[in-house]
């Protein structure tokens, strides 16, 4: 299932709606497949769940790392949604993918571990990301500050 998590507008309301505002999904694009709404453990259509995405401040969308499906039914969600800014754990804090450069440039150029995020089951999403034109910025703690956070 991917999480998906819809936006509060308020910033305290984040803790009470974080999970209120869940919705999972098993995959974004195929009719055989269900999305779950958290709140009423209901399903709901994709028509629905854009409707509600397109409506958020912002969007958290998860996935099993080991999940091709996962990251194909996010990158098809983006698509859709045609999203201007993503924020990515992938890369770190700081860093943002040069849309001028080719993919597998670009993420040369931000130190991409591609080892670590079993390369190429990330790569739908980045190319849909390139598709619609979203700038694509790095939200994970460098590998220092993980260190040190770590020892602490």
């Amino acid at each position: 299932m991917i999480p998906i998590l819809l936006r509060t507008s308020r910033f305290t309301d984040i803790p009470r709606n974080l999970f209120a505002l869940a919705a999972c999904l098993l995959a974004a694009s195929s009719a055989a497949d269900d999305i779950l709404d958290a709140r009423t453990g209901q399903t709901m259509s994709r028509a629905a769940l854009l409707e509600q995405m397109a409506s958020a401040d912002w969007l958290l969308l998860g996935e099993r790392h080991d999940n091709p499906r996962h990251h194909a039914a996010r990158a098809e969600l983006l698509l859709d949604l045609k999203t201007s800014r993503v924020v990515m754990e992938h890369l770190e804090q700081g860093r943002a993918l040069n849309p001028g450069l080719p993919l597998e440039s670009a993420l040369d150029a931000v130190e991409y571990n591609r080892k670590g995020w079993r390369w190429p089951m990330q790569q739908p999403l980045f190319e849909a990301l390139r598709q619609i034109g979203a700038s694509l910025h790095g939200g994970n703690l460098s590998r220092a500050d993980g260190r040190q956070v770590g020892q602490a």
